[in-house]
């Protein structure tokens, strides 16, 4: 029963995230890192581990894209940790719809925080994602992660 509901767990923690990082403009590494605590978690329930290792190389390989997308100022490291930690967690025979997924969440975050912006944004607003040019990583990933924790 625990395994099941860790999934779900780390879908609520990316919300959260999504709700924090809009707010404020920052990713605590406390909150980005329980992801990471869950998947151990789950490791130990799991009588299976051999799946798990493609699971870390899946993470491994996100961190290292996130690291490239960090050098080049695109990202902020909360979401590089954040990506790998949900990374964890997603169905690799679900890659290229998760990949679809995150293009669609990247371009409807992008037309969404635009939209928020001239309705209610102002230089006084007391959220981060109103008063600047930012589009908050952690709402595509949670947004992608969500879609991933339906497929299994």
């Amino acid at each position: 029963m625990i395994l099941q509901a860790i999934p779900y767990a780390v879908v609520a923690v990316l919300v959260v995230a999504a709700f924090w990082e809009s707010k404020t403009g920052r990713l605590p590494n406390w909150l980005v890192l329980i992801p990471f605590a869950l998947f151990f978690i789950f490791a130990g329930f799991t009588t299976d581990k051999a799946p798990l290792f493609w699971q870390i190389g899946f993470a491994a390989t996100v961190f290292i894209f996130g690291i490239i997308l960090f050098m080049g100022q695109i990202v902020g490291p909360g979401a590089v940790k954040l990506a790998a930690g949900a990374a964890l967690f997603a169905p690799l025979g679900q890659f290229w719809l998760l990949f679809l997924a995150f293009i669609i969440a990247v371009v409807a975050t992008i037309v969404g925080t635009g939209v928020l912006r001239q309705m209610v944004g102002s230089d006084d607003s007391q959220w981060y994602v109103l008063t600047k040019r930012v589009i908050p990583m952690s709402v595509v990933i949670g947004g992608t992660a969500l879609l991933s924790a339906l497929l299994t």
